[in-house]
């Protein structure tokens, strides 16, 4: 196997797969990249199992064939290699590769491909496209809120489910963690035929590789699912992500129905706020405080080890007083994905969660749990 990459080529498919690849495993051969030629160009492989990622970049084939090369080693070197073509070979005794680009001359340990997982092309499947700054989008919003928890894996990831709201056909986005919930939906571009009406979950490692490659532009991807996976495919990339098996909760009994005291105010007077005061909340719960009078909320925590800090704010409320402490980590959360200058917030009862909103995208809500203080 012989071929000759640009550089810039080179390191752009080399960081796409540094964190697909498994730092620390059982399988030495998951550390590796797979590169193979593929008619004129050059496609570099990586999976964990879990996540993977197939892509062809332009190369210049002397000699096809494939081979299996430390992915972050590799992805040193390319780094460091002076500007220009790089020219890759591998040596007869295929145990060995051999690097060059300008006077710089690099042997590295190679693996046979025998072992490496196949990921298959999917070139039989029905797919559908999606916006791809749409779903980029979606998937900011709330994946902030996906949990963590190993007994609970269903909440592990983010819940893809298409509807019917408003006469409309809907993509909507669901995570949650049981303390916070997210909720993004988009309308489905017409004649989509994407259907997922039970739903599925795909998890937060796939969700964060697939949105490096989604564009903030008009481009489309197409994506379809299988009984195992979801797969992705842009422009000359193939990205295949393992669901998570289990049944996602019932997060519409979760969003509030009847939230009558709604506040709004500006979202970065808040956010810098609720930064400052929660320096001396506890660092497990991040509990903070929020005393709302018409006019005017007050946020405040108190620490017994280490102080108590205040801070009021003017904001737009006409509702009775009313106090309700919770997490202020999930709120800063929240008001990172939203970019509006001012923020709704609405609540109901001590005990009962507070519905966040955008007003620039009806189709996004937050939910966050109080908690007592």
């Amino acid at each position: 196997m012989e071929f000759t990459i640009a550089k810039a080529e080179f390191i752009k498919g080399l960081s796409r797969i540094q964190s697909i690849i498994e730092k620390r495993t059982t399988l030495p051969i998951l550390s590796n990249v797979l590169l193979e030629t593929k008619g004129e160009g050059l496609q570099i492989v990586a999976t964990d199992l879990d996540v993977g990622m197939k892509a062809l970049y332009e190369a210049r084939i002397e000699d096809p064939g494939s081979i299996t090369v430390a992915a972050k080693k590799l992805f040193e070197i390319a780094r460091e290699l002076p500007d220009g073509d790089v020219s890759f070979k591998v040596l007869k005794s295929n145990d060995w590769v051999e690097i060059k680009a300008g006077h710089a001359r690099f042997k590295m340990v190679a693996l046979a491909t025998d072992e490496y997982p196949i990921l298959p092309d999917y070139d039989d499947q029905k797919y559908s496209e999606i916006s791809s700054a749409a779903l980029r989008s979606m998937i900011e919003k709330v994946v902030h809120a996906v949990g963590s928890d190993e007994t609970r894996p269903y909440l592990n990831g983010v819940f893809f489910v298409t509807d019917k709201s408003g006469g409309k056909k809907v993509l909507r986005a669901v995570a949650t963690d049981g303390h916070r919930l997210a909720l993004s939906e988009r309308d489905m571009q017409e004649g989509s035929d994407l259907v997922l009406e039970k739903g599925v979950i795909v998890p937060k490692k796939g969700i964060s590789e697939l949105n490096k490659i989604l564009d903030g532009d008009d481009a489309t991807i197409k994506v379809c699912f299988t009984e195992r996976n979801a797969i992705f495919k842009k422009e000359n990339s193939l990205f295949i992500i393992r669901l998570i098996e289990g049944d996602f909760p019932d997060y519409t009994s979760v969003v509030p129905k009847k939230n009558l005291r709604v506040m709004t105010c500006s979202r970065d007077e808040i956010f810098a706020a609720l930064r400052r005061v929660s320096l001396l909340s506890e660092e497990m719960g991040r509990g903070v405080k929020f005393s709302l009078q018409k006019k005017n909320i007050e946020i405040s925590c108190e620490n017994p080890n280490l102080g108590e800090a205040h801070e009021e704010m003017v904001v737009s409320y006409e509702g009775e007083a009313f106090e309700i402490g919770f997490n202020a980590r999930y709120f800063i959360d929240v008001l990172s994905v939203i970019k509006d200058e001012d923020v709704s917030m609405s609540f109901d009862e001590a005990s009962s969660p507070v519905m966040i909103k955008s007003p620039s995208d009806p189709g996004f809500v937050s939910v966050i749990m109080p908690m007592r203080l």
